[in-house]
């Protein structure tokens, strides 16, 4: 679950020889959120953002400001290269 911040940082245990592959997924979440990453060989972290709308002539238009979520659940796959 990420943090007040909208991130969730792990680190691993052991350090990988590279990067490994992570793929991470927002469970329960809505379109207009999407996640960031930065990987290393030490861990990783995640930030989950949301995009938010606005209504314009009946229309839902996405913003180009950004917000982070706070709460949000994240699945993590990770896999060595």
């Amino acid at each position: 679950t990420t943090s007040g911040s909208g991130t969730y940082t792990a680190t691993f245990s052991t350090a990988y020889s590279l990067s490994p592959n992570i793929q991470a997924n927002i469970v329960g979440g809505t379109p207009n959120q999407f996640i960031t990453m930065t990987v290393s060989t030490t861990g990783f972290t995640t930030t989950v953002y949301q995009r938010n709308t606005v209504n314009l002539l009946g229309v839902e238009v996405l913003l180009g400001t950004t917000i982070v979520v706070s709460g949000a659940n994240v699945d993590v796959l990770i896999t060595e290269k």
